[in-house]
């Protein structure tokens, strides 16, 4: 799919963007097939047992860690994530099904490594051998980044290794809400990979100092 040339500034400005100010230590989704692969609602940065409001089911929900270290979800709540409809209990990582009204939905929760630092860096070529003249961004995992030149924010994080590959470990947003509660452009993909992001590509590694 070719890509907007006008999102490539949300790239290009990264060096622009101010201190991170919102964080979150889980990523949650939506998905309409047993896999998890066809995507439902868009990824959700939260917080571990804080009650956040679904504008596209219109209720409350939020995911917990059990003691014996599985993610619980509460979903279909009312306010203050109380009188949920539908609870379950799972794996990190994995696909779980659910029943909201009428509709069947899968959902997944991956853990976020809020301890990593990462670095990101765009390239003019798909192999990542060009770096552009923008430098080298370092993010903490987990935490959203805003930018009051563009009035949006972007986000990375490194998600735990017991709950995703390797090919999957790196998850990022761009163009989002200054929460980063919502992304127009997710993605999840390996560590020091080079990966399409607009008209630029794009290498996130855990940074060393």
């Amino acid at each position: 799919m070719k890509l907007p040339a006008y999102a490539v500034l949300l790239i290009l400005c990264l060096s622009l963007f101010t201190s991170s100010v919102v964080a979150f230590d889980v990523i949650a989704s939506l998905f309409r097939d047993r896999s998890c692969t066809a995507v439902l609602a868009p990824p959700m940065g939260l917080d571990q047992g804080v009650c956040a409001y679904s504008e596209d089911f219109n209720f409350y929900y939020n995911i917990s860690t059990t003691s014996s270290g599985q993610a619980r979800f509460n979903f279909g709540c009312k306010p203050g994530c109380v009188g949920c409809a539908e609870v379950g209990t799972t794996h990190y990582g994995s696909c779980m099904r659910f029943q909201l009204g009428s509709t069947e939905v899968f959902a997944t929760a991956w853990r976020v490594d809020t301890s990593a630092l990462l670095s990101a860096t765009i390239y003019a070529d798909p192999q990542c051998a060009r770096q552009l003249p923008y430098g080298t961004i370092t993010v903490q995992s987990g935490s959203c980044t805003y930018s009051q030149l563009l009035f949006n924010s972007v986000v990375a994080a490194q998600l735990d290794a017991r709950d995703s590959p390797k090919s999957e470990r790196i998850a990022f947003g761009l163009n989002c809400n200054q929460q980063c509660g919502f992304c127009s452009v997710y993605n999840r993909t390996a560590a020091d990979l080079c990966t399409p992001v607009f008209n630029v590509y794009m290498k996130i590694k855990t940074a060393h100092f």
